[in-house]
């Protein structure tokens, strides 16, 4: 006990001095439970330092908002429209414009703002991974720690620069691991619920898992029910939108008509035809590796994987999603879905490979094979995040980084 207390002093006394550091040094004791909050706090750090890269990042847009909030009176008419003043919430979201409007009461600096959002995301974000990091028999094996770090990725700390998302998935997430992983206790998915708040939408795979227990659990059915949703991707989305407008509330149809919309769609497409290879390809690895999952489990292990009850509930409920997701990812904003389904899926190959080493030997040696395409999404990832990193993440520390502006870590590469 003594050694563990001294331990956790060394660290945040490392900490204090570079964050940066105390992450490297701990993360060797990854079983350890006090780990994830020097993760959390490394995130928070970098929330404090979070560098807006340029005008056309979501986060530019907080930022104004957050100034211009500041500036704003408050009265009585006012109070409650400027909670939800934000067009893309539309009364739908909670979270962010209400943290939002209590810090603009206080300061325009976004780098309050950004590091209350990396407290938060940074919380379920750390739980997460650790969820498990602390449930191992054993130590990670090199190929379970593969599968882990394109979990860690999938949606990583950086991606605050898309705060109400992707803080809705990681606290969906923070619900449904324990819920599909333990016992399915009530509380976890009652917690799985509030990713509502976060963001809306989050509405569908929350009625998804609610409904999944009503249907069948035949692997059979559900795998080639699978293979089928992906003939949906040539559902015209003008007639599905004149058709969700005429049976929804009003106070969906102004994101109906936005997101539903066979011209943004098509401006999408055509965007994405302009990519360069390596962007293309980094959005189609996750895709491919989760479609590889699915069928080796599926082929080569359904009966062993139904006489767990724990795999056999966890492959039911991924399959249930990506069926879901597959079709509803017509509609382009709903193609954001399939990364929290693939996060499962992946959880999933994380249990495999780490607790049944010998019954999934050639998932393993799979996962060997595939690395330098898994590399390729990890990569440009990383180089991603690169762009709201701060150099004073790695020059500096939470006492001599305040005040300071700082610069992309990628601009720091690039001299």
């Amino acid at each position: 006990m003594y050694k563990n207390i001294r331990e956790r002093f060394f660290i945040w006394a490392i900490f204090l001095l570079s964050p940066l550091a105390s992450l490297v040094i701990s993360l060797k004791s990854y079983r350890e439970s006090w780990v994830k909050n020097v993760v959390w706090a490394f995130i928070v750090f970098y929330g404090l330092n979070f560098f807006i890269y340029d005008e056309f990042m979501d986060a530019n847009r907080y930022a104004e908002k957050l100034k211009v909030l500041h500036h704003t009176e408050i009265t009585t008419e006012n109070f409650f429209g400027l909670f939800f003043s934000d067009e893309e919430s539309s009364y739908l979201d909670f979270a962010a414009p209400v943290i939002t409007f209590v810090i603009a009461r206080f300061t325009e600096n976004y780098a309050v703002l950004f590091g209350t959002y990396a407290f938060i995301f940074g919380f379920f974000y750390s739980r997460n991974l650790w969820y498990l990091l602390e449930n191992l028999q054993e130590g990670i094996k090199l190929s379970s720690l593969i599968v882990f770090l394109l979990i860690a990725l999938l949606v990583p700390f950086w991606s605050i620069n898309g705060f109400r998302f992707w803080t809705a998935t990681q606290v969906f997430l923070y619900g449904m691991l324990p819920y599909l992983f333990g016992n399915k206790e009530k509380r976890y998915f009652l917690i799985a619920c509030l990713s509502i708040f976060f963001h809306f939408s989050f509405f569908v795979p929350i009625i998804i898992v609610g409904c999944s227990y009503a249907y069948t659990k035949n692997l059979t059915v559900l795998f080639y029910a699978f293979l089928c949703s992906f003939l949906f991707s040539f559902i015209q989305l003008q007639g599905l939108q004149n058709f969700l407008l005429s049976h929804a509330p009003d106070f969906l149809h102004k994101k109906l008509t936005t997101y539903v919309n066979q011209d943004y769609a098509d401006n999408l497409k055509e965007a994405g035809s302009g990519a360069k290879w390596f962007v293309v390809l980094k959005g189609q690895v996750v895709a491919w590796f989760s479609l590889f999952i699915i069928c080796y489990s599926f082929i080569l292990h359904r009966n062993f994987i139904s006489s767990k009850p724990v795999l056999f509930n966890v492959f039911c409920m991924v399959l249930y999603m990506l069926i879901a997701f597959n079709i509803f990812s017509a509609i382009p904003s709903f193609g954001r879905f399939l990364l929290p389904s693939y996060y499962l899926t992946f959880c999933f190959a994380f249990l495999l490979v780490q607790n049944y080493p010998s019954k999934f030997l050639w998932l393993r040696r799979s996962i060997f094979i595939a690395s330098p395409l898994l590399a390729v999404y990890i990569v440009y990832t990383l180089r991603i995040g690169l762009q709201t990193i701060n150099v004073l993440i790695i020059t500096s520390n939470p006492i001599l980084s305040i005040g300071q502006q700082g610069y992309a870590l990628l601009d720091w590469f690039k001299k």
